[in-house]
């Protein structure tokens, strides 16, 4: 069974943050067919318990590594990261890159441009996870790629019985400004139109929820805290839309659009990335303005749920992780 490490490894568990479960999800996914080196294993620096580890992998799997340079002191990390790759490609390491994001969300620079150009040229298997990524990388690599679509979090659902609307449109997870939400609210601003909207996520720039939070009134309640999964149920319910109102041209995929599927959410979010893909499959409603949310909330269609469950039931993290593995071991067969 070959050593396998993968690029964060968990962060300590009293570090206050937003935590996204993927690199979770894919280790205990891969457990069934390599050895995972970071399973559950918590450090406080990412990239010195990579170049640690580097003689003892055989194969390393890198997350947003690209955003390397705005972490704390990220230049004399980039540094470490380099040296640490000469290594890897000197001892005929595997290496497999996540492409999450076309950019990453704080903007290019030129730490995180050379760590693309890096990785477009050595990597020996890239994965996206929407068109959009894949067609990105195409133009700029002869690696070989793979888009394998997000998998669906295996997330206790109740099933619950669709009560009368309390809301037009709900927005959650974590708020950032690519994820466009103020501009948005200033344009139902703009135009005088009334719709009663919840928002609620975990915002970590307080000027930027203070800019959010002028827009709240009688009918936009806005929290900054981390909803359960049972709040986000029960808001998903009770809500006619689920808008992901994205302005950039940054990301690629949502886990956060994935964890709505799988409560039944009727979806709207940006004609790009996964959203443009899974629109194609009758699973959400796209926007190319915001005029065209107006649009798809005036006509009140909503998503066959048979289709969406059919869909959250077959695209799971089990299946993912069993293409990721056929994909790796693929590499040593070539």
């Amino acid at each position: 069974m070959k050593d396998i490490y993968i690029y964060p490894p968990y962060p300590p568990l009293d570090r206050e943050m937003i935590r996204n479960p993927y690199v979770e999800n894919l280790s205990e996914g891969l457990l069934h067919y390599f050895n995972v080196l970071t399973y559950r294993r918590f450090v406080e620096v990412s990239i010195i318990d990579l170049c640690k580890s580097v003689f003892k992998m055989d194969i390393i799997l890198f997350n947003w590594i690209e955003d390397l340079g705005y972490r704390n002191k990220g230049g004399a990390q980039f540094l470490v990261f380099i040296l640490t790759f000469i290594v890897m490609k000197i001892r005929r390491v595997k290496i497999i890159w996540f492409y999450h994001n076309i950019h990453p969300h704080l903007g290019e620079s030129f730490i995180s441009k050379l760590i693309k150009r890096i990785l477009f040229k050595y990597s020996d298997l890239i994965i996206v996870h929407s068109t959009l990524a894949y067609d990105y990388c195409d133009k700029r690599t002869k690696s070989k790629l793979v888009n394998l679509i997000h998998p669906n979090s295996d997330i206790n659902t109740r099933n619950l019985l669709h009560k009368k609307s309390n809301y037009d449109i709900f927005i959650w997870g974590t708020i950032e400004p690519y994820k466009g939400i103020v501009p948005f609210l200033e344009f139902l601003k703009d135009k005088e139109i009334m719709y009663k909207i919840k928002v609620i996520g975990s915002c970590s720039n307080k000027e930027y929820f203070n800019k959010l939070k002028s827009y709240e009134t009688n009918l936009i309640s806005i929290e900054n805290r981390c909803p359960s999964f049972e709040e986000i149920e029960d808001y998903i319910n009770m809500s006619d839309f689920i808008v992901f109102p994205y302005i950039s041209n940054a990301f690629s995929s949502s886990g956060a659009l994935f964890d709505t599927l799988a409560f039944k959410g009727n979806v709207i979010g940006p004609n790009k990335g996964v959203f443009s893909d899974l629109s194609k499959m009758d699973l959400c409603f796209v926007f190319d303005t915001y005029e065209d949310i107006i649009t798809h909330i005036h006509n009140k269609k909503i998503i066959d749920n048979n289709l969406i469950m059919e869909f959250v039931n077959t695209n799971t993290w089990e299946g993912f992780c069993k293409s990721v593995y056929g994909n790796i071991i693929h590499l040593y067969r070539c």
